[in-house]
């Protein structure tokens, strides 16, 4: 086949065609086809197995394929002119611009400062519970343990619903959306959040609302997850993660 065979035909039906229309050379009944189905939104079935074929002859007898076939060839929706592209005629944009908010420095900056806004200040800590040994069985009740680490747990989830939302898209998401990513990752997030802030060496456990107990006053509330938290703090501290990289660390936990 020579190398010209297929110019001056269109590539979807192989009409004639002149020019080319929304990214591709084609005829100007698909070319009109294209643009009607794009700015109707037409939704096409087809009534075969969807492999019509596409020719001069038989473009009109299944829309669903023929529209099938302008995206295969390359056509682009994007293109077809609507208010915002009037006088453009079907040319290829130009490469949008990146705004400033969307460059990955920008991203960086924004986690930061959702986590920074998000952990309790170091000049702020609560101390006024703050025991270096554990309650005696006879002074405190069970059920004060549990009411504890059920207040520990529904203050962090407003916190962390709170940062979420300070996330560049996340607060776009539907709120169904964002309430079932919020249930998948918040145990996650609230250890890791938890052993980040916490100082292990000193049996210290940090939480969101600046409160802050020592290991032996958690055992009975949290059980066996005091010690894995306090062991899960040591290790980020030996790798010395810092803020930005925690910041990333956090994004990603509640998006995957």
């Amino acid at each position: 086949r020579s190398p010209g065979a297929g110019e001056g035909r269109c590539a979807v039906c192989g009409d004639n065609a002149s020019c080319q229309h929304y990214g591709v050379r084609t005829c100007e009944g698909c070319k009109g086809f294209f643009k009607r189905t794009v700015q109707k939104n037409a939704k096409y079935i087809c009534l075969a197995n969807k492999d019509c074929p596409v020719d001069k002859r038989r473009r009109n007898r299944c829309q669903f394929c023929r529209f099938q076939k302008c995206l295969a060839v390359g056509m682009v929706k994007e293109v077809v002119r609507t208010d915002s592209l009037k006088g453009r005629r079907g040319r290829l944009p130009s490469k949008p611009k990146q705004s400033p908010d969307a460059s990955p420095v920008s991203l960086i900056t924004s986690l930061v400062r959702a986590h920074i806004d998000s952990v309790p200040s170091a000049t702020k800590l609560d101390y006024s519970k703050f025991q270096e040994s554990g309650p005696c069985q006879f002074e405190k009740e069970d059920s004060v343990d549990v009411q504890q680490f059920y207040d520990l747990l529904t203050g962090s989830m407003d916190v962390i619903r709170k940062w979420a939302e300070k996330i560049q898209g996340f607060a776009e998401l539907p709120k169904e959306d964002q309430d079932l990513l919020l249930e998948s990752a918040f145990l996650e997030l609230f250890i890791l959040r938890l052993a980040y802030r916490s100082k292990p060496e000193e049996g210290k456990l940090i939480f969101c609302n600046g409160v802050v107990l020592h290991r032996l006053q958690c055992v009975r509330g949290f059980g066996e997850w005091i010690d894995a938290i306090l062991e899960f703090s040591q290790s980020l501290h030996r790798m010395s993660v810092d803020v930005p990289s925690f910041s990333c660390l956090a994004a990603l936990v509640i998006i995957t």
